[in-house]
């Protein structure tokens, strides 16, 4: 297994890649073997490749409100890694950023993500992540996977043809844990699929206030529960 650095030199060397390295553009993406919490995203925008940092802009600002957390804590690695579908900000197309290339994260995420045995909460930001993690398990459109979030944070394992209650390590809705049946391969980490930080995303928020009556809190729960375990395991 390569390390997150050999990762991290490998996709500079890639072929694919070599536009972005020739000009001095290096993979954008946080990861350390000891993070518990994975966000998912798109691509950078052209702000955080000007900066070198992701989501350094106004929708990085809302997903730290939603996640309810400085900007200190979401730029440690060690607490939480940040993939997106693809490292580099790769243009402007019609109707905003040009999308992640479709084999960028199936060739890298993999690989990076047997450097983190410690998750246990992925939260996928827009339809490119959800497409990718969630497979056949998203529903029809964003809206109702987002909606149907507990169907990816509480799920129940199948073995052998009977259900087995998963423990709940996060401490939020254990009685949900009896409700769903998704036969997941990996019960931990679990998903939460959210849309996408953006301003522009403003009135989806005011057309779904399920969001921040209720998903956000789960959101900022399960955070602080994740985190405050990782704080205490140091003293």
């Amino acid at each position: 297994m390569l390390s997150i650095e050999a990762i991290r030199r490998a996709i500079i060397a890639d072929p694919a890649n070599q536009a972005y390295t020739e000009k001095g553009i290096y993979p954008l993406f946080q990861a350390a073997p000891n993070a518990k919490i994975l966000i998912v995203g798109q691509a950078p925008g052209w702000k955080a490749q000007e900066k070198g940092r992701l989501f350094a802009d106004p929708s990085g600002d809302h997903l730290r409100a939603w996640l309810g957390i400085e900007p200190a804590t979401f730029y440690d690695a060690n607490q939480i890694a940040i993939l997106p579908m693809d490292f580099y900000y790769l243009g402007k197309g019609k109707s905003g950023d040009l999308p992640p290339r479709k084999d960028f994260a199936a060739k890298w995420h993999p690989q990076i993500l047997a450097n983190l045995p410690k998750l246990e909460l992925i939260i996928l930001l827009g339809q490119y992540a959800q497409g990718y993690y969630l497979k056949d398990k998203k529903k029809r459109t964003l809206t109702e996977t987002v909606r149907a979030y507990e169907e990816y944070l509480y799920p129940r394992k199948i073995k052998n043809g009977q259900e087995d209650i998963v423990e709940d390590r996060t401490g939020v809705h254990q009685d949900q844990l009896t409700k769903y049946s998704l036969d997941f391969q990996r019960v931990l980490p679990r998903y939460l699929p959210l849309v996408h930080p953006s301003p522009r995303n403003n009135i989806w928020q005011a057309r779904n206030p399920i969001f921040k009556e209720e998903i956000v809190p789960v959101l900022q729960t399960m955070v602080q529960n994740i985190l405050s375990k990782r704080e205490n395991s140091y003293n």
